[in-house]
């Protein structure tokens, strides 16, 4: 009797095993997509301009301290890459948990980078280069850790 094969269209399939049930109907955590939806948006800040000059508006710092312009020097401090920091941990947090990570360990990590995210966005948006005003990308940054916070929060209050 000849042997029949069955077309295998998944990589589960192809592999042997098959889907649980549970894997089956795990949705992402909301969390988790709303964490890394901020956390892009505050690397994304970064290239945005922070900073201008009061007296002359085409000069501007951006997130990572390039200035443009020339002629005036206008530097920010090692603190305003702080924000950047907690952003990456975030990201790191965020995937652990769509990958299904729990525990002490993350709610720890995730608190950390938390608490590091909004003092950076603060820091930034609270120690202003003299003679300069703050523009679009301290606030962009400060929105995104706000939505890392929501993340946060998702998180703790869901199982999944």
């Amino acid at each position: 009797m000849p042997q029949t094969h069955r077309s295998r269209s998944s990589a589960d399939d192809r592999s042997g095993a098959r889907p649980t049930a549970t894997a089956a109907r795990r949705r992402p955590s909301p969390g988790a997509l709303l964490a890394l939806a901020g956390a892009v948006i505050v690397i994304i800040a970064y290239c945005l301009p922070w900073y201008h000059l009061e007296l002359d508006e085409s000069v501007s710092v951006n997130g990572w301290g390039f200035v443009t312009g020339t002629g005036h020097d206008l530097s920010t401090g090692k603190l305003h890459w702080a924000a950047f920091v907690a952003a990456l941990a975030a990201i790191v947090v965020a995937l652990a948990r769509l990958r299904g990570a729990h525990g002490d360990g993350w709610r720890l990590t995730a608190l950390a980078s938390l608490v590091v995210a909004l003092a950076g966005a603060l820091f930034s948006l609270a120690d202003v280069p003299e003679g300069a005003v703050t523009t679009t990308g301290v606030y962009v940054t400060l929105a995104g850790s706000l939505l890392v916070a929501g993340g946060y929060a998702l998180m703790a209050f869901t199982r999944h």
